[in-house]
């Protein structure tokens, strides 16, 4: 997952072309998501050219709160994650991990998936990279 603001499309352009060179393990899932959140009212066309991304690139999740870097997205995108996929119900979860970045990190996903492979079990693991 990357935490982006909705007017950052030219970032978020970069990182799908950068993610689309490495090489993933075929016995490994990954997923890229961006995460936004909803424009202001006042601007209407805005919100229809994230629906347009959303459709476009199958990759953008748009969450129902205000755009905002700093209060509070990044709290609802796990609350989002927790609430559509239980911790109680591993088989609705379709994946081991979830994790949030910055739209102006990098993330070396084979690497990060080196250092996760080893890493059991895999519930409530907390890990910081920096």
């Amino acid at each position: 997952m990357k935490v982006t603001a909705w007017w950052n499309f030219a970032a978020r352009l970069v990182l799908r072309e950068a993610y689309t060179h490495f090489q993933i393990p075929a016995n490994d899932v990954v997923t890229i998501r961006f995460v936004v959140g909803l424009p202001d009212a006042s601007e209407p066309g805005v919100l229809r050219i994230l629906l347009w991304e959303r459709e476009r690139f199958q990759d953008l999740q748009i969450l129902n709160v205000t755009e905002n870097m700093n209060n509070g997205k990044s709290y609802e995108y796990f609350a989002d994650l927790a609430r559509n996929f239980p911790a109680n119900d591993p088989t609705r979860r379709p994946w081991d991990y979830a994790m949030k970045a910055d739209d102006d990190s990098l993330v070396n996903i084979p690497r990060l998936l080196d250092r996760l492979r080893p890493m059991v079990p895999r519930t409530e693991l907390y890990m910081v990279t920096l």
